[in-house]
């Protein structure tokens, strides 16, 4: 469970500063937002920004772990084979 914790943490804590330093990354937050809820606005803006920061969020921390499992899995594998 730590490392569950530990892998979505560090995901996350990716994911915000790849958010601060990249302009593209910030365009395609502002786009997954849009997607999801229709503003029309310039008020609408940092909501728009929210929602897809909290989508790719969510994204990130489920690939990480996943990928914390595949890897897991793939040492537990061939440990196995190899004795």
């Amino acid at each position: 469970m730590r490392r569950i914790l530990w892998v979505a943490g560090a995901s996350l804590g990716l994911h915000t500063l790849v958010f601060v330093l990249c302009d593209r990354y910030r365009d395609m937050t502002f786009n997954i937002g849009e997607f999801i809820s229709h503003g029309n606005d310039i008020a609408d803006i940092p909501r728009l920004v929210g929602v897809g920061f909290g989508v790719l969020a969510i994204t990130v921390m489920l690939a990480g772990v996943l990928v914390d499992r595949l890897v897991q899995l793939l040492r537990l594998d061939s440990d196995q084979t190899g004795s």
